[in-house]
């Protein structure tokens, strides 16, 4: 009876141990995906800009629905410890748009792993469904099916003109698992790829006719610049050729155009069904920081909105920075 209860001690301890250290390497692997630590006065300070220019609010979108502004600023003062203030960063949006990015690095990560590499030629097979006019300072033709492009320009495409022809080949290439993995692996808890863009579902995969929309959220986009900027997701030089591709966005934008001499926006912007997202990391000499804005307006309202709230928030984080210097 003494050396079955002595087993049955000693099992048990054993169990306590294992069960001690899963719980130690979760907490452990969900505090690296804690990228952010959130710094209540940011946070305060962007509320008290989005009241003044009154974007504290709901707004009506062309599908009937009343939604919120989605703001998320990340201070990289100090890089290693970034802080971010934020109003609804949590909020994902059907479908935003703006989940691209990530189509694009995933493809960036799976390079960076071997599975190909830049110069990799595919035959495109997915018809052209880009749904706005290539811009005439752009010599690159329409992709097309039957045509033999690079991972690299595919990739290109996406962050420079956001191109949905290319995103669906880059779907195709990556895989949907692969994205999702990436997606998972990072911590990018808000974004879901799971569809092609202005396809038949039912042409595309039928198993996610049913499924949910593409999705991200502000937080998650910063999150992404954040780990572009810092080389957490890629190696050297695949981080580097993704921020140039961000840094030469054709598609201009509107927050980012007269913040000062020696200023850089690397960005991505989405504008349509009446919303427009623009997020992207700015550097000016030492100065750096990243925005994040999701907002249920049409490009109308951003071209008038943006530059304003653009330029308070840069003034916000000099300030900021002014004050830890003096300190």
């Amino acid at each position: 009876m003494a050396k079955l209860k002595n087993l049955f001690l000693f099992t048990f301890i054993i169990l306590l141990f294992f069960n001690a250290f899963s719980q130690t390497d979760k907490t452990d692997s969900n505090q690296k995906l804690q990228i952010f630590k959130e710094d209540p006065s940011l946070t305060k300070s962007l509320e008290k800009i989005l009241k003044k220019h009154k974007l504290d609010t709901t707004f009506k979108t062309q599908g009937g629905k009343k939604e919120p502004i989605s703001l998320l600023v990340v201070d990289l003062f100090d890089p290693e410890n970034p802080v971010y203030g934020a109003i609804n960063p949590h909020l994902k949006i059907y479908p935003a748009g703006m989940e691209r990015v990530f189509i694009a690095t995933a493809a960036m990560n799976q390079i960076v792993k071997g599975a190909y590499d830049l110069n990799t030629i595919v035959i495109a097979n997915e018809p052209n469904v880009v749904d706005f006019p290539i811009l005439p300072y752009d010599p690159r033709p329409k992709t097309n099916v039957g045509d033999y492009v690079s991972i690299a320009l595919l990739v290109d495409f996406v962050l420079t003109r956001n191109d949905l022809t290319a995103a669906n080949e880059l779907i195709e290439i990556v895989s949907r698992e692969n994205i999702s993995n990436f997606l998972k692996d990072n911590g990018f808890n808000d974004t879901i790829v799971n569809k092609k863009y202005k396809v038949n579902p039912e042409l595309d995969y039928p198993k996610l006719t049913d499924f949910t929309d593409n999705a991200t959220s502000a937080y998650d986009v910063a999150q992404l610049f954040y780990m572009v900027y810092l080389t957490k997701i890629l190696d050297d030089e695949k981080a580097e050729l993704t921020r140039r591709y961000f840094r030469r966005n054709l598609v201009k934008g509107y927050m980012m155009d007269d913040l000062g001499e020696g200023s850089v926006f690397y960005h991505f912007v989405v504008s349509e069904n009446g919303y427009t997202h623009e997020a992207g990391l700015v550097s000016q000499n030492k100065l750096n920081y990243i925005i994040s804005l999701f907002t249920p307006l049409s490009e109308e309202q951003a071209k008038e909105t943006f530059p304003k709230l653009a330029w308070d928030i840069h003034s916000l984080i000099i300030d900021r920075a002014m004050e830890r210097v003096e300190k």
